[in-house]
């Protein structure tokens, strides 16, 4: 039985913990969220926009009683340890408040400093008993370079076992080279005072800045929801020949959805009920939550144009008519386009808007990671589902996680939520944050990269095994090749890259970088001189930047910058079509690959 996308996100989560229950304790309710939702909905109540923008950290601190305080000041981060221990806070100096609770618990600022390579951390530390140590917010102004511990036995004969640590992060040992984030795995230590080498060290990531954020924290979208479906969008979770997703959103009001679809032309239409969700963002001041359908329709005849409308059910309720069409079987030709790092901007949407208008047989879009430019922020996706209008509602968007849709460690539940995407990548992984599709005769799998690369490439050896496709993709937002970022992705290339080449996947759709650059056919490293025994890695960022150019690698077949490009990419059979295109049509580059 196929279940809604949210429902199967539920269901996953609720396995999981079931599957680990006898191996561990329930995980603790996240206080910290109830007592900020509790707190942001009082502001809602009390306070007008300009007071809402004028609030300080001290301000801040007036909303929560003695009760909440306790909970700001302890349940943070908190674990157990066995014998009396010294806890070191390692504070960023350049948050210009300290947290409010590291002088009021007892904690002293020490002349010890621990340095990366960004930024200095001022040490406090403080006594503990054995038994439960809590610590609290890292203060309500959303400072990224968040504090980190670490843990010593008062007895210097001693050791200290930590359990019951919450959140469950990881632990790792204070020395020169040991990462401090894991959202930031490069950022290392780089001084430490040697009182503090061999200490028990509590890892984090910059995410957590967010859980208490209120000092200049309140946003507002540009277009709000309201009784009436919009941001209607496709995509797919099943077969592309014989299904098609429907989404779309409105306000609280609307609890039922429903989608009615026929053949064109046809008379008869035919209705799929479409269970919704609730997405809540809770800084988003004049639409905090919004209810989201998705319709899952089965059972269609490939490549045949549809009709569709959405809305509650209600004769009167019925969007306007959109079309789409399914896909292909076999051998038959398509196209598709690409463009990478769109963030949510004017300029990224005029290039999908261009490259709909110029390629009339366009069948999707694919976007290599950086859709918006910060993936919790549902105004964001308001924005970029408004650049997009005209063309979400008649062609599938598949998009890749990039780090900025899932930022800062705290997942991707607003991205995952808006769009329906197949639930078929490594089974250890969220839902939908890895997956692949097939269309026509070509595979595409699309990689997120919250997940270890050494997950991701047994899964793609799978998948990759057990496909007959003439036509292969993997889609990654961090790039494997690019001239800016040559040294970066050692560990990416490392497991990603004996796959590819194994299974000869032909082209890479890369982002994160935002320029223009083709390699030649690349393997082992290496430039070879035939597409088939190479695979192609492309960047096309579809927003104009002004970032310097670099030096291009021998490997570079064309590379620029600072103009806004996508990708046509037709498939007719053995026969690839590509080419590189600006908003005004202007051709870059094509080339021709036949197998």
């Amino acid at each position: 039985m196929k279940f809604p996308p949210f429902v199967s996100r539920l269901l996953f989560a609720l396995l999981l913990s079931l599957a680990c229950h006898a191996q561990s304790p329930p995980a603790p309710v996240d206080l910290i969220a109830t007592v900020m939702d509790k707190a942001v909905s009082r502001v809602y109540a009390t306070m007008d926009q300009t007071t809402r923008a004028a609030l300080t950290q001290e301000k801040a601190l007036d909303l929560f009683d003695a009760k909440e305080r306790k909970i700001l000041a302890t349940a943070y981060w908190h674990f157990d340890v066995d014998v009396p221990v010294v806890v070191s806070v390692m504070h960023h100096g350049g948050q210009a408040t300290p947290p409010f609770w590291l002088s009021e618990s007892g904690f002293k600022k020490t002349t010890m400093q621990v340095k990366n390579e960004y930024y200095t951390y001022d040490v406090w530390q403080k006594p503990f008993d054995a038994g439960t140590v809590g610590l609290g917010i890292n203060g309500f102004d959303r400072h990224r370079s968040v504090y980190f511990v670490s843990v010593a036995p008062q007895n210097p004969d001693a050791s200290v076992k930590i359990s019951a640590l919450y959140p469950n992060e990881a632990v790792g040992t204070m020395e020169r080279g040991a990462m401090l984030y894991r959202d930031w795995d490069s950022l290392v230590i780089t001084e430490l005072p040697d009182e503090l080498v061999g200490q028990t060290l509590l890892t984090t990531y910059r995410g957590r800045a967010r859980e208490a954020h209120l000092s200049g924290a309140f946003r507002e979208t540009r277009h709000p929801s309201s009784p009436t479906p919009d941001q209607i969008a496709l995509s797919w979770t099943g077969d592309s020949a014989t299904t098609q997703d429907i989404q779309w959103r409105t306000d609280t009001s609307q609890q039922s959805g429903l989608a009615r679809y026929r053949i064109q032309g046809s008379e008869t239409w035919q209705h799929v009920e479409a269970p919704h969700e609730v997405i809540h963002d809770r800084l988003l001041a004049n639409d905090r939550y919004i209810h989201h359908f998705t319709a899952h329709l089965e059972s269609l005849v490939p490549a045949t144009m549809y009709e569709y409308q959405v809305g509650t059910g209600q004769d009167t309720a019925w969007s306007t008519t959109y079309t789409f069409q399914t896909g292909p079987t076999g051998t038959q030709p398509f196209s598709f386009g690409v463009g990478s790092d769109t963030h949510a901007t004017e300029d990224a949407g005029k290039t999908i808007q261009a490259a709909f208008a110029q390629q009339a047989d366009m069948a999707f879009f694919i976007v290599p990671g950086d859709v918006v430019d910060n993936g919790l922020y549902r105004n964001e996706w308001d924005d970029f589902f408004a650049y997009g209008a005209g063309v979400f509602e008649r062609y599938p968007l598949m998009y890749s996680l990039g780090n900025h849709d899932d930022q800062d460690g705290l997942g991707a539940a607003i991205p995952l939520a808006l769009f329906a995407y197949p639930e078929n990548g490594p089974k250890t992984e969220v839902p939908e944050s890895n997956y692949s599709f097939t269309y026509g005769n070509a595979l595409f799998l699309m990689l997120g990269v919250d997940t270890q690369p050494a997950v991701q490439a047994a899964w793609m050896d799978r998948v990759l095994s057990e496909s007959d496709a003439t036509w292969k993709f993997v889609v990654h937002h961090f790039t494997m090749y690019n001239p800016c970022l040559y040294h970066e992705y050692g560990v990416l290339r490392d497991a990603l890259l004996p796959v590819i080449e194994r299974h000869q996947v032909d082209m890479v759709l890369q982002g994160h970088v935002h320029d223009y650059m083709r390699t030649h056919p690349m393997k082992q490293g290496q430039m070879v001189d035939n597409f088939e025994n190479g695979t192609v890695f492309v960047n096309a960022c579809a927003q104009a930047s002004d970032e310097p150019v670099f030096p291009a690698p021998d490997y570079v077949a064309m590379y620029f910058r600072n103009k806004a490009v996508y990708l046509n990419i037709r498939i007719d059979g053995n026969r690839l079509t590509y080419e590189a295109r600006g908003q005004d049509g202007t051709l870059f580059e094509a080339l021709d690959i036949n197998k």
